[in-house]
Parts: C-alpha cells; structure tokens; sequence
C-alpha cells in the first residue's frame, strides 16, 4: 500500500520522474526508527521490567518494531514522509496529521486481519509475536490521538503550578473516561510531566473522598494511580539501562529520587489496602529496585578501604578507576538512603551509611600521619583528596575542607598539618 495519495505533509502527495533529484530528497531518511517514535508516541513509551502491566504503555523498542513492521508491510516511503513530517519548521500540527493517518493505517490492517484467526495469526508473525499483537491497539490509539496526548502533556505540567488542592482534585477529574485505553494513555502523559507527583496523589484523595481504594476507583481515578506505578517501573528501567557499575550516576540517583517521589505521592492510598492490586504491584517494584541496588550498597564500604589504603607489598599506586567507582558508589548510597522509605534496604543502608562513615574518620586520619611523614607523595596527595570527596558526601562540605586544609598545610610546610 502506497500512502502517498493520503498523506497530509506538504509536498508528500506530488509525483516525480525517477532520478529526479526531488525524488531522491523525498526517499532519504533524515531520522531513526527511534526518533520517530519517541517524538509522535514518547509520553507513553513506559520502559522496565516485565513487572507491572499498564493498559495503554508501549515498549520503545515495541514500538520501533512496529514501525519496521509498517515500513516494511504497508510503505516504504513512510521514513521519508516522517522525515517531512518531523522536521523543525513544519507547519504547526503537521506531525499529528501524519500521526493519525498512521494510526488509521494500522487500525485498517488491524480490523482487516480480525476477520480470520489464521489472518489476525499471519499479522501477529509479522509484527513479532504475541505481545505485539496484544500491543496494536494501544499503539494505534496513541497515533490517533496524538494531539490529546500532547494537550495531556501541557495539562501535566500545569498541575505543577496548583497549590489548591481542592482545585486540583476538581482539575483531576476533567480527564474523559468514555474510552478507558485513551484515559490511560492520557493519565501516563499528565504524569510525565508531573515534577511533584505528591500533589497529585494528595489530589486523588481529595477528589475520591479519602484514600481507600474503592474510593478511588469509584471516582474515576484509577487511571492515575495506574499511571504513577507505570512510571516507577519506567524508573527501574531508566536505572538498568546504565549497565554495570552505574556507569551514569547523575541519572542513577535521579532515578531513585523519582521512583521514590511516585512511590511516596501514592502510599497513603497503597498502603490503605495491604489486599489491592496496586499494594502487590508497588511490592514488586520496591523489590525489584531494592534487588538492583543491594549489592552495590553492601560493597561501598569495602571499595572505599581498597582505594584508601596504601599497598602493603610492591609499589604503591593510585587505583584512580577503584576511587571514582567508591566516589560513585557514595553519591548512590546517599541516594538510597534519602529513598530508604521507598526501598526494602533499611538494614543493609544504615549498615554502609555507618561502616562508611567510620572509614573515611579512621582512614582520613592515617593519611594524614602518613602526609606527614612523606609530605611530597603525590600518591598519598591524592587520596587525601579522593577521601575528602568521600567525606563531602557521607559528612558535609566542611569536613571535606577541613581534610584538604590540613593537606595542603601539610604540602606547604613539609611536616606539619592540622589536625581534624
């Protein structure tokens, strides 16, 4: 199928000879499958473990698959029309134009291949199996409502400015409910947007009328609840994607704060109904992100003594790598310890937060001596500064000055320094 003498994108529709180079301009991609649909469907690509299902969430890489699927099976044009359709100066709306004649291309071969169960099988091979299958109405209805997405996402952030909460709760329910899949869908744009997710949750209560569950069905606001559990999960995802040692953990500890912030906006509600469906969900993924971060937070001790300690055979050296990933493995053991109410590590944080503690004490104090012995050892300089850094996030800022101060005393006056 050719979509050419449908589309809506300025110039899409026109015909030209072969070798023309306006031809070879319309077939040349300027954008990845990935951009693609990050930019028509990104408010409601929700990412992470197989944990939790959310009505209405699209897997990017689902998603990406279903259009290989769409470009391969209905045209193969399509990259160049998003191409048009995506570029920065496009008419205002043109990209929810494309967004729904691709939706409607999709709906068309959906309700086609539901006529036959050996036609609606064929599709499901085609697009990649069964989970693709069950993932084509959500993803057609996010094309086809591209624009109430968009709208979703503004209101999103508009929820951020309220400070009433009792306007809040009256602003929660405007949400239409006639089509359950598109509520969802909107709610998981809203809450994307959200910087506070606690008012939001404050507001769920305030419109049900307290924080039972049943309450809160009953009013309609399931979908949110639905949502903010469905970004959690997202969270989890957003933190495996660093492999290994956390390699990004900026991200890493914005992560756990945001898993901690959606986790807190809706416990009371949760936590009402130790029997519901959300309690078990929310069990899962505390579980799961507690699992990821367990044996990080148990080693953070032990790589902080490799990397302070001088060698004790051979030549000593600075194991640079050993104490940027103790310095990394601080700044996630604080962050974990600012979201131990929405983690399962309480015993396993509090142990690290003290064992660290008496390291950085017990080991900043044996630098020194050992500064003032060997004064001119760049190696032990370092560590010092390393252990500093160490301490600006176990202790404070000041205690990490009053270690660099007695070191560069030290440096400066060959023998003696300040003691801490």
């Amino acid at each position: 199928m050719n979509v050419a003498a449908t589309s809506p994108l300025p110039g899409a529709n026109k015909t030209h000879a072969a070798g023309d180079p306006a031809a070879a301009q319309l077939v040349t991609p300027e954008v990845t499958p990935r951009q693609i649909v990050t930019h028509l469907i990104g408010p409601v690509l929700i990412d992470g473990p197989d944990l939790v299902y959310c009505e209405g969430a699209i897997r990017t890489e689902a998603a990406i698959a279903a259009w290989n699927w769409m470009v391969r099976d209905i045209d193969p044009q399509l990259p160049s029309y998003a191409a048009i359709a995506l570029k920065p100066g496009t008419p205002i709306g043109t990209d929810e134009r494309f967004a729904r004649l691709l939706g409607d291309l999709v709906a068309a071969q959906h309700r086609t291949a539901s006529e036959s169960p050996a036609a609606l099988h064929r599709l499901g091979v085609q697009l990649g199996g069964e989970y693709m299958l069950e993932m084509l109405p959500a993803f057609q209805s996010a094309l086809r409502n591209l624009k109430l997405i968009h709208q979703a996402a503004h209101f999103g952030k508009t929820l951020n400015g309220i400070t009433d909460r009792h306007a809040l709760a009256v602003t929660l329910k405007s949400l239409p409910v006639e089509d359950h899949l598109l509520t969802m869908q909107l709610a998981l744009a809203a809450v994307g947007q959200v910087t506070n997710p606690q008012v939001v949750g404050e507001g769920i209560i305030v419109a049900a009328g307290g924080s039972q569950p049943a309450r809160v069905q009953q009013a309609g606001l399931k979908s949110f609840v639905d949502a903010i559990i469905a970004h959690a999960q997202h969270q989890i995802g957003n933190l495996k994607s660093a492999r290994g040692h956390f390699t990004d953990i900026d991200l890493s500890c914005r992560v756990i704060g945001r898993f901690h912030k959606l986790m807190r906006a809706i416990a009371p509600i949760v936590e009402e109904d130790r029997r519901s469906f959300w309690y078990a969900n929310v069990t899962r993924l505390v579980g799961h992100l507690s699992d990821l971060l367990r044996p990080r937070i148990e080693e953070v001790d032990a790589q902080i003594r490799r990397g302070l300690r001088p060698a004790r055979l051979g030549t000593d050296a600075l194991d640079r790598d050993g104490l940027l990933d103790a310095l990394n493995s601080m700044y996630l053991l604080q962050a974990a310890r600012d979201a131990r109410e929405s983690l399962a590590l309480n015993q396993a944080i509090e142990t690290a937060w003290l064992h660290t503690g008496q390291t950085c004490e017990v080991l900043g104090t044996r630098l020194l001596d050992r500064l003032r012995e060997h004064p001119h050892d760049t190696v032990t300089q370092d560590r010092v500064s390393f252990c500093a850094k160490i301490a600006a996030v176990r202790f404070s800022q000041e205690y990490a000055e009053v270690l660099e101060r007695a070191r560069d005393s030290i440096m400066r006056n060959g023998t003696t320094g300040t003691d801490i």
